[in-house]
């Protein structure tokens, strides 16, 4: 009885370590593709309603889902009322904070953290073009985060 017992706990552990390993692949996919609709909502703030950095934060956070809202919110805060810190610090410091729990990569955090910090020193149109470079360089983590997914998705479930 023991012995059966015991054979249930090791099914039902493992299956729910394989779920949830499928469950942070799952929402680590989620996190990029939504960071990469908030790249684009920073783009056309940019590029058509001339904003910019700390306003477009205020104006992008409305449609933001978790964990960028917070990041978002935060910096927004931290910059206005902490004028002596750049923008891109303020967001580097939140974003370490708010990514903490997310199911990134290192190298994803990375690339989140860093988003900002070359485009306070240029004009409109090199902030345009960093915040395309990053989309493109976000874009290779997402083809490898999908190709993981479809790779491992039985493996994890099964």
């Amino acid at each position: 009885m023991l012995k059966l017992f015991g054979a249930i706990l090791v099914l039902v552990g493992s299956s729910g370590y394989g779920i949830r390993l499928y469950l942070d692949l799952r929402d680590a996919i989620s996190h990029l593709r939504h960071f990469k609709w908030l790249l684009d909502a920073f783009s056309s703030e940019i590029g058509y309603r001339r904003l910019s950095l700390p306003e477009c934060c205020k104006a992008v956070c409305g449609g933001c889902e978790e964990p960028f809202k917070t990041i978002l919110h935060e910096t927004s805060h931290s910059y206005e009322t902490d004028g002596r810190c750049e923008f891109a610090v303020c967001f580097r410091q939140n974003a370490e904070n708010g990514l903490e729990k997310c199911s990134l990569s290192s190298e994803e955090k990375d690339l989140i953290k860093g988003t900002f910090e070359e485009m306070a020193i240029y004009d409109l149109e090199m902030q345009l073009s960093l915040l395309e470079s990053k989309k493109r360089q976000l874009d290779k983590y997402l083809k490898k985060r999908e190709t993981e997914i479809e790779e491992k998705k039985k493996v994890y479930t099964g």
